[in-house]
């Protein structure tokens, strides 16, 4: 992958990230502007200034800057080496303040013993079903992987499927197929080719291989001809699934599955790695009061920020009901300005996080975040 390639990566990942469990955290204004200065200059291509605006965050508590030092340290950017104990250091620190991602991701180096971390399964489950309980769907599809291969828990398949559709209603197009085989070939489940068709379907229609290559399958052994939907999606390109691939973008990692044509036996389920942590950044606890709002998306321009709430406010019509959008100005001094794309207002947190929740069913992709209006 280009630089070029790369920087474009995590540029969109910061524009649209999408928050998925942990708490959320106060976090001041001037700390907010610091951090968007980094992500400009990273957006022209200085990682070394945006390290060097986010190290004194970091240092200073930012979960979101500890999470994107962490990131950027595991993949290396710019004159900015990979270091896998520097990455451990801060994804440590984010976890500690409830940062789902960085549980995730840190759970991953346990789990493979990577990048100077000793392997310890334990561990991985355990910060793994931190972040899965906090409602973080990758993290769910991992803690399913776990518990199905007894790996650093108790083997219980029964509760690994749990978690697989879990994830799965999330949008994890891995765990979908994973269920998908496992109603296929009715392995801790009872065997129903319709329900594994549905599975199949919708981790198709996110560009699974397997999932495509498994649809005409079923459906012959049903006796039915292949649909127009089973065709279109099985003619569709396949999307891409690195393993573990470095990529310039310490806020988006690719969900790493290795597919295959038949129901995983335990040992093919030991093979699966886990998925890394896609498109989530991390927030700061914010204190009870009144009048909140949701903070969608990110955007150079003015007129590409209304275009983004334009796009999303029809494309989520029933989430977005009787709910306004807001385009802000954020002036960052000399480094410029950026547009804010907000929604709300909400009287109570709760319903800001709830307008939240509903996104991410619809769209695990999105970044939403709630702050104080």
């Amino acid at each position: 992958m280009t630089q070029a390639a790369n920087r474009l990566f995590f540029l969109l990942s910061l524009i649209l990230i999408l928050v998925i469990g942990g708490p959320v955290w106060a976090q001041s204004t001037e700390a907010d502007i610091r951090y968007d200065q980094g992500l400009l200059a990273y957006r022209t291509g200085d990682v070394e200034r945006a390290h060097d605006i986010w190290l004194p965050l970091a240092e200073g508590g930012h979960p979101i800057a500890q999470y994107s030092l962490g990131k950027l340290y595991d993949i290396g950017g710019g004159a900015i080496k990979p270091s896998g104990s520097q990455a451990a250091l801060w994804y440590r620190q984010a976890a500690v303040q409830g940062v789902a991602a960085a549980q995730n991701n840190l759970a991953l180096m346990y789990a493979q013993g990577l990048a100077d971390v000793p392997r310890d399964p334990a561990k991985a489950a355990k910060l793994w079903r931190e972040a899965a309980e906090a409602g973080h769907p990758v993290a769910q599809y991992n803690i399913g992987l776990a518990f199905f291969n007894g790996d650093g828990v108790g083997m219980d398949r029964r509760q690994a499927v749990d978690w697989f559709r879990s994830a799965g209603d999330a949008g994890v197009a891995d765990a979908q197929f994973v269920l998908g085989q496992l109603f296929r070939q009715g392995m801790v489940v009872a065997q129903d080719d319709s329900r594994a068709m549905r599975w199949y379907q919708m981790a198709a229609a996110q560009g699974h291989q397997g999932a495509r290559d498994q649809m005409s399958r079923v459906q012959r052994a049903m006796g039915a001809q292949p649909s127009s939907e089973t065709m279109m999606a099985s003619s569709s390109p396949a999307m891409a699934q690195p393993m573990h691939e470095p990529m310039d973008d310490p806020m988006d990692e690719p969900i790493a599955m290795a597919p295959g044509n038949d129901a995983p036996s335990s040992d093919q389920m030991a093979a699966l790695p886990p998925a890394e942590t896609k498109a989530a950044e991390p927030m700061k606890k914010q204190p009870m009061s009144t009048g909140f709002r949701v903070w969608l998306a990110s955007a150079s321009k003015k007129s590409e920020a209304e275009s983004i709430w334009q796009k999303v406010s029809e494309s989520h019509a029933q989430v977005f009901e009787g709910v306004k959008g807001k385009v802000a100005k954020v002036d960052l001094g000399d480094a410029g300005a950026v547009y804010r794309v907000t929604a709300g207002p909400f009287s109570e947190r709760d319903a800001a996080r709830e307008l939240c929740d509903r996104l991410r069913g619809k769209e695990p992709g999105a970044f939403c975040k709630v702050q104080k209006n």
